[in-house]
């Protein structure tokens, strides 16, 4: 079964809105992508070109028909300015949906990732009703494991992700 894409929800908190993404946040998404100081988020490459992020935001949206649920555009309450990509994926095999965020450089260091995570949270737990969400953290991504502790998650020790080292954060409903 699809999910219907025009059903993404829209989740707000204090500063932020999260929404679909829509096409004419290719800009900001590559731009995102292409700066080499911003991790790449899990299966995008470092360092993407916009035909690699115009990519990205395909499978993103493919995420969202196949799971119903997925990566939102992150953007300012105040005026749409875009800040990142927050949410919930789960691509084949993985053990919990995962909370994963990016946030874009100039927009890094003011609390936006733990904000959106406590919402992409919630969201995972009432309206998905989520047992369990993990998040795999890159080894020394401290802002990472500050945003993964501040919404209630627990470090479970070390996996590989994409090949790579990571660890593995949980929380569970309740």
């Amino acid at each position: 079964m699809l999910h219907d894409l025009s059903r993404i929800p829209v989740l707000t908190t204090e500063r932020l809105v999260l929404r679909g993404f829509r096409a004419d946040d290719l800009g900001a998404f590559a731009a995102m992508l292409a700066d080499p100081a911003v991790g790449a988020p899990k299966g995008f490459p470092a360092g993407a070109d916009r035909g690699q992020a115009w990519a990205g935001l395909a499978n993103v949206l493919g995420h969202w028909a196949l799971r119903g649920f997925g990566l939102f555009a992150v953007t300012l309450g105040e005026d749409g300015t875009f800040v990142g990509a927050v949410g919930l994926i789960a691509p084949e095999g993985w053990p919990a949906p995962e909370a994963t965020w990016t946030i874009a450089r100039p927009h890094q260091g003011r609390g936006y990732a733990r904000e959106a995570a406590a919402a992409v949270r919630d969201h995972g737990f009432h309206a998905l009703r989520l047992e369990r969400i993990v998040s795999f953290v890159p080894p020394g991504n401290e802002p990472s494991r500050r945003v993964a502790a501040a919404i209630g998650m627990r470090a479970e020790g070390t996996v590989r992700v994409f090949g790579d080292e990571a660890e593995m954060w949980v929380v569970e409903a309740g």
